[in-house]
């Protein structure tokens, strides 16, 4: 749109697509999905979905596109190849780079007989989009020799999304809670009718002869909203029960999780990181298009400052974009912010820290004391200076670093606890959050980390 000499884009999704170069306009709702008119060829579009078209869920505009992970999506098949997946819409999603990750799964856990994965890291990582762009690649294969799965299902526990550019935490129901839902989910994606209406155990023999019967890929997204009795049943079903069942044919299921936290479990472990800095400039340069035509590119010296500053989050990156080009906030203001108390966009990223942070204020001094003192420390010398027992810190540090907090360093026959250098946004905002726990800190340091005890 043209205004006062100047060029806006608008999105028109999904009230528009284009389909081979035409444009089509929504027209109605039909049992398989959205209907499209296409005016130049007097022809349908659809976009299969069985989720009951909503106005209103698209209603805060550009950048929301992670409402489309309510949708559910109707198995596709891949004509040439046969490959049946559910993979979720994903809107304008910015993608970039990430080859190493991929091929870290790919090697990690795909190639690997009989092992299972949990890919974990904060929100905002792109735990998400990642698994999605491996979930399009193994679909798109055309060679026959090279189809590892047959089948790629896809399962999520979303309970609220964060809207980058309008700093927005929206909350919704999530798909499924348990084992029993995600039994329907496969089900439903293998066109059983009426699933709802099983028993368990009449849908677990029919998951049970599902597996049997096809090679699948299972994709379990948001796993650290389901509650921790279901995280434990669904990992010994699937890490446990369905191996025995399928001890002769180990090849047919993998089962791939993302989650906010590491899950102590017999499931192969990757840690999610942020781009590196070429990877970042490039999403900065996607994220840049729509407004280059109206707004002034940012120097490579601010590019910089914002990958030094995110890590290379991308949702951090977007949501700066979003504040700057959307709002017109000062640069330096924007990164500050990113800190701040009662910053939405951390809350989103450490959404469940910020729970256990709540409730149990020994993780707090724990944080606070590591990152004042900024060097690596002995579980002893933590509770020596806190004055907190080694049991109690022996439940609260493991806790730690399973939500990426802190990290381990060996020495000799010692192991020392440090800050993760990836969440120093996290720690600025905490200092900001508990001045009288920085206080608190600042004296306990004084009367018990000696000289004598500093030289030991």
């Amino acid at each position: 749109i043209m205004e006062n000499e100047l060029e806006i884009l608008v999105e028109l999704f999904p009230y528009f697509i284009i389909k081979d170069n035409s444009l089509c306009y929504y027209k109605r709702t039909t049992a398989i999905g959205y209907e499209y008119y296409d005016i130049a060829n007097d022809r349908y579009e659809y976009i299969k979905t069985k989720r009951k078209f909503n106005h209103s869920i698209f209603k805060s505009g550009l950048g929301d596109q992670q409402v489309l992970f309510w949708t559910e999506v109707l198995p596709e098949n891949n004509s040439t190849s046969g490959i049946k997946a559910n993979i979720p819409y994903e809107g304008n999603e910015y993608f970039i780079g990430r080859k190493k990750q991929i091929k870290k799964i790919i090697e990690e856990i795909i190639q690997i007989p009989n092992r299972d994965g949990i890919l974990h890291g904060p929100g905002g990582f792109g735990k998400t989009a990642l698994m999605r762009q491996l979930s399009k690649d193994l679909y798109n294969e055309i060679e026959s020799e090279n189809v590892l799965f047959n089948n790629i299902i896809w399962v999520s526990a979303k309970i609220n999304y964060y809207n980058p550019i309008f700093d927005e935490i929206v909350i919704k129901e999530q798909q499924f809670d348990g084992l029993d839902k995600i039994f329907t989910v496969i089900l439903k994606f293998f066109e059983y009718e009426n699933v709802e209406e099983y028993e368990y155990e009449d849908k677990l023999d029919l998951v049970k002869q599902v597996f049997d019967d096809n090679k699948i890929l299972l994709i379990v997204d948001n796993f650290e909203t389901v509650s921790k009795k279901e995280q434990k049943n669904i990992l010994d079903f699937f890490g446990n029960e369905i191996k025995r069942h399928l001890r002769k044919k180990p090849d047919n299921l993998k089962v791939i999780i993302t989650s906010r936290e590491s899950i102590p479990s017999g499931f192969h472990q990757i840690e999610l990181e942020g781009l590196d800095l070429r990877e970042s400039k490039q999403l900065m340069s996607s994220l840049f298009e729509k407004y280059k035509n109206v707004r002034y590119q940012l120097t490579e010296e601010q590019k910089n400052k914002i990958h030094e500053v995110t890590h290379g989050i991308p949702i951090m990156i977007i949501h700066i974009y979003g504040q700057l080009y959307e709002y017109h906030k000062p640069f330096d203001l924007i990164l500050n912010n990113l800190s701040a108390s009662g910053s939405k966009i951390l809350m989103f990223s450490y959404a469940e820290l910020f729970k256990s942070l709540e409730k149990d204020n020994d993780l707090v001094e724990i944080l606070i004391l590591l990152e004042y003192l900024n060097i690596p420390l002995l579980m002893r010398q933590i509770g020596e200076i806190l004055a907190m027992e080694e049991k109690t810190l022996g439940n609260k540090l493991p806790m730690l670093i399973s939500y990426q907090c802190l990290e381990t360093i060996n020495e000799g026959t010692n192991q020392k606890y440090c800050i993760n250098k990836n969440i120093d946004l996290l720690i600025k905002n905490l200092i900001k959050e508990y001045p009288l726990v920085v206080k608190n800190i600042k004296a306990k340091i004084q009367k018990n980390y000696t000289h004598e005890r500093q030289l030991d």
